[in-house]
């Protein structure tokens, strides 16, 4: 498997739900965007073609995770690392507060090298913005706070794609290019998550973290095992469990918008002691008029 780094260069403010309107998170999953993905394929008729690739092993996709300048960062392991200072409370304090390192300095991480203070890094600001609902229908309108995250100068987004051969390369470079005037996230008509993409295929240390063997593996990507693995991938395993929900984004779902089914699965960051599969779960309810996919394939390194 090759890799691929596809940034996001936000020309936009971004709201990626945080629960609640006037709240959002600082990055999106590897379902968001394989939702968004699957809605652009529908528009050039590839949606089949991509769906035989990832289900086929051929394409997948991790979570976004900051980036600032030519840094990459991945999420912290779940996992315990003893240190000289474990009983320092302003240590711990710092160890909690930070969310993403280096991914060339995972390992240094692992074996208490690094100097916490220098990884508390600021990607973003959050704030509100204030919209306006107008319903033609009565003419009211009525005033609304929306959360909104904006990224700092020379800082961004970026997902890491892997792709088994050139012709899954080519469909992701044409859906992502296709993304980008659509934008990714909640409240895009209003005018969020616009990007530019640029893809950077210097990717080295992250396929090594891949590639290598070891006792635990992190993984880069919300993901669920199928059933036959689950007893084996939770054993002495650390994970955090997420729910996953939303609506169905396609006009010809149903008459009226519905909601996809609810799912809890593992999220990035979260180590196992075994790898595992996952797949492409159909979250439809039973009056929909089509399939709706949830992605949950992990990607994992060794940690």
């Amino acid at each position: 498997m090759n890799y691929a780094f596809f940034k996001f260069k936000f020309r936009t403010a971004v709201h990626f739900g945080g629960g609640t309107l006037n709240s959002t998170n600082s990055c999106f999953l590897a379902d968001t965007l394989f939702s968004a993905l699957y809605l652009e394929a529908m528009k050039l008729n590839l949606h089949e073609k991509l769906y035989s690739l990832v289900s086929g092993s051929q394409l997948c996709f991790s979570d976004s995770f900051p980036y600032m300048g030519g840094v990459y960062y991945l999420p912290k392991p779940m996992k315990n690392i003893e240190n000289s200072k474990q009983g320092d409370s302003k240590e711990k304090k710092l160890l909690k507060k930070i969310k993403y390192l280096p991914c060339d300095k995972i390992d240094d991480f692992l074996k208490s090298r690094l100097d916490l203070m220098a990884l508390a890094h600021k990607f973003c600001d959050f704030s509100e913005d204030t919209k306006v609902t107008i319903r033609q229908e009565d003419a009211i309108q009525g005033p609304y706070r929306v959360g909104v995250c904006t990224f700092l100068d020379n800082c961004g987004l970026y997902v890491i794609v892997g792709y088994e051969n050139q012709e899954a390369f080519e469909l992701a470079k044409v859906l992502f290019e296709a993304l980008q005037y659509s934008g990714i996230g909640g409240k895009r008509t209003s005018g969020y998550g616009k990007f530019a993409v640029e893809i950077d295929t210097k990717s080295e240390a992250v396929k090594k973290l891949i590639e290598r063997n070891s006792d635990m593996y992190m993984t880069l990507a919300v993901s669920l095992p199928e059933a036959e693995e689950l007893s084996s991938a939770i054993a002495g395993s650390s994970y955090l469990l997420i729910k996953r929900s939303g609506f169905v984004m396609s006009d010809n779902y149903a008459r009226e918008q519905r909601r996809k089914q609810d799912m809890f699965v593992f999220a990035a960051g979260s180590c196992f002691t075994s790898r595992f599969k996952g797949g492409i779960l159909n979250v439809a309810g039973d009056d929909g008029l089509h399939p709706v996919y949830r992605y949950a394939v992990p990607m994992f390194i060794g940690v």
